[in-house]
């Protein structure tokens, strides 16, 4: 099998490696903090979703030489499923303080667990565990970049790696409503802020990408051998634009749209951060909606001609001069 490798799948199979072991370090960083939180070593239970991590990279690198997946990506999947589970037992334990009274021993507590002692630098429970929360959008993208691309083009990745930026600006803002003094002593509108921000971030696990085709091949005048091809491709590229807008809609923007408004009038909060966020999540929607329209207008309405100067009904126009084949 090594003598079947090229000098690419080499650092495909070690881009690979790279990257799980990133993830698999700061998974594991997070376990280590909840079991700190609580003093409990059987929290360390949780790094058993890590080994369907293991897994999948020796999938990963055996079989597909260190190839992502172009749609999905179940490393993600995996890292993120034991790292949200953390998440929830650090601010659910930084919850129950606050309502008993006790939120300075968030900063008072001793950082060991019962029976293992980690060496760690001078940091506060309180910084570590914002360490733990803010780290892992910067993880994911870099992860994202270092990874092969496979079947994504330069051109995919960037606008992929564009759209994970804001993505993870929205999360992390959102996520910032549990610090609210208004917010923290209820343990239902806890639950729903986490549920809701959960659902958002598992949008890192999804890749969907606008599928182009080369501009070289735009103002070529061929006689198309079969329509199903063409129309098979501007089908795929309205599914996917669809999509993704659906994507950023329901797991994103109308969810932080519902708790932001629901915070303002049950909590009675009004400052300029949460009006901003909320104003940009209502225009957000209205965006997408509006853009939702022209896609479905331009691909069910128009049969005459698509942004890519393809005709669709029509035969293939002649280049002048030229002759019809006998």
């Amino acid at each position: 099998m090594l003598s079947s490798l090229t000098c690419q799948d080499f650092f495909d199979i070690l881009k690979a490696i790279f990257v799980r072991c990133m993830l698999v370090t700061h998974a594991l960083m997070a376990v280590w903090r909840v079991t700190v939180s609580y003093n409990n070593n059987l929290y360390w239970i949780l790094a058993g979703i890590l080994v369907l991590l293991f897994a999948e990279s020796c999938y990963t690198i055996i079989r597909r030489r260190g190839k992502e997946y172009q749609r999905f990506m179940p490393a993600f999947l995996f890292y993120l499923s034991t790292l949200l589970s953390c998440i929830w037992l650090l601010e659910l334990d930084k919850t129950e303080k606050y309502l008993l009274g006790q939120a300075e021993l968030l900063d008072k507590q001793i950082n060991s667990s019962q029976d293992l002692r980690i060496p760690e630098p001078s940091l506060t429970p309180n910084t570590w565990i914002m360490l733990v929360e803010e780290m892992f959008p910067y993880l994911v993208l870099l992860s994202r970049w270092i990874l092969p691309r496979g079947n994504v083009n330069r051109k995919e990745l960037v606008e992929l790696l564009f759209a994970f930026i804001g993505i993870g600006g929205d999360i992390m803002e959102y996520f910032s409503l549990l610090g609210e003094e208004a917010v923290r002593p209820n343990r239902r509108l806890c639950y729903v802020v986490l549920a809701i921000w959960s659902l958002s971030v598992l949008q890192f696990t999804v890749t969907v990408t606008v599928i182009h085709q080369p501009k070289r091949q735009r103002n070529i005048n061929v006689v198309v051998d079969s329509m199903e091809l063409v129309l098979h491709k501007k089908q795929q590229k309205f599914w996917y634009e669809v999509l993704a807008i659906l994507l950023t809609l329901l797991m994103q923007d109308i969810p932080f749209l519902i708790v932001r408004v629901y915070i303002m009038i049950s909590c009675n909060i009004v400052d300029y951060s949460l009006i901003f966020f909320t104003s940009k999540n209502a225009m957000i929607i209205s965006l997408l909606i509006y853009k939702l329209l022209i896609l479905c207008g331009s691909y069910y309405l128009s049969d005459e001609e698509d942004e890519y100067g393809e005709v669709f009904g029509q035969p293939a126009q002649k280049k002048e001069g030229q002759q019809s084949p006998p």
